[in-house]
């Protein structure tokens, strides 16, 4: 449990997160709509793993032949390309570029990788099985009967018994397709986080929520918040594990990662509350403190009437008398923030939708700040 102490004034940015690595293979879920998603468009490539649903384990190769491992950083990565008859499997290149090395199920019962082999099976097509938010498919082969792309065991090594006749029924035939880079994982809805450049002091934070449980890349820090006395307090969420719809603090490095969709449910309880899906508009009558920065100082600012906080944020809502300004404690130490004023972006000129500034929005009105309208 970790905790540190800030103040805050009145608002600036909401951000997002970010940082694609890899993550122990239990923490991955797969992509629905693979089928659509998995060919190149519009100059976007898409790579993947190929886990297994019943052992855990990926499609990888030991030369040209495939065998199983259960440690996602030895997995061969590929890309699904449209074919004639389906798609075909392609070894992905180190600069995640889609190689002329094709998965086969050649035989006897072997998976080999060539760049052409008239006899083996290029082509599949992926028969969905599973839930829509837990999606799978049987890889069926098009070219030959009964070679369906079976799994033989978690720790294989012989690249025997890698095909036959594929039932949703026998899970040794079910598949995930694990994304493996930003584009994949976008085209998913990995929610990606871009961290909110911070000061000397405190570091880099952003607020974050989810509409689907997630963990946290194991390089940043998250917590939870507790109200009290004009503070927040934060705690350390140990295992990283993010709730949906549940409000929290990002501390870690600047830039961007991925969170990664969660596996096993978690329970946490927070201050801070979730944005949602289509982001949060503060009205008139509500006193909302959103994080953001200051002259060069992170705090919790007072959020002005009619600002949008986008959507995958946290932001605290206040009942009482709270001013312009709420302590953050993480573990204590109290560090004081000047008084607080408007921020820069809530300060912002205001104009009507033909460009002319206006002193005061009148409620009703459709108006524009900072290059974004907004209904008074």
């Amino acid at each position: 449990m970790r905790k540190f102490t800030l103040i805050f004034a009145s608002l600036l940015a909401f951000v997002g997160v970010a940082k694609a690595q890899n993550v122990s293979e239990e923490l991955y879920k797969t992509t629905p709509g693979v089928e659509v998603k998995a060919s190149e468009t519009e100059g976007a490539q898409y790579v993947y793993y190929l886990r297994n649903s019943k052992y855990s384990s990926f499609l990888t190769f030991n030369g040209a032949l495939g065998n199983m491992t259960t440690d996602v950083a030895s997995a061969q990565k590929y890309t699904i390309v449209a074919s004639t008859n389906g798609y075909t499997i392609h070894w992905a290149n180190a600069d995640g570029t889609t190689s002329n090395t094709k998965v086969q199920a050649g035989g006897p019962p072997k998976i080999w990788a060539t760049e052409n082999n008239a006899s083996g099976s290029y082509d599949f097509t992926f028969e969905k099985v599973g839930t829509a938010e837990d999606a799978a498919y049987l890889l069926k082969a098009v070219n030959k009967s009964g070679r369906d792309l079976k799994a033989p065991s978690a720790s294989d090594a012989s690249g025997s018994g890698y095909y036959g006749t594929a039932s949703a029924s026998n899970t040794e035939y079910v598949w995930q397709f694990i994304p493996a880079n930003d584009a994949a994982k976008e085209a998913a809805g990995w929610p990606k986080v871009k961290m909110l450049a911070g000061d000397a002091t405190h570091g880099n934070l952003t607020t974050f929520s989810s509409t689907k449980p997630v963990v946290c890349p194991d390089d940043y820090q998250v917590f939870t918040a507790t109200y009290a006395d004009n503070t927040l307090s934060l705690e350390e969420v140990a295992d990283r594990v993010i709730p949906a719809n549940t409000g929290v603090i990002v501390k870690g490095a600047e830039g961007s990662f991925f969170m990664v969709p969660n596996a096993t449910e978690n329970t946490l309880t927070s201050a801070l509350i979730a944005t949602g899906a289509e982001g949060k508009t503060v009205a008139e009558d509500e006193t909302i403190f959103g994080l953001g920065l200051q002259d060069a100082t992170l705090g919790f600012y007072k959020v002005k009437e009619s600002t949008t906080i986008g959507a995958g944020k946290a932001y605290f809502q206040a009942t009482g008398s709270e001013g312009s300004a709420i302590s953050l404690s993480f573990g204590g130490a109290t560090t004081g923030i000047h008084a607080a004023t408007i921020a820069a972006e809530s300060n912002a000129p205001v104009f009507d939708l033909s460009g002319r500034r206006v002193q005061k929005a009148v409620k009703g009105g459709i108006y524009i700040q900072n290059g974004k309208k907004f209904v008074k």
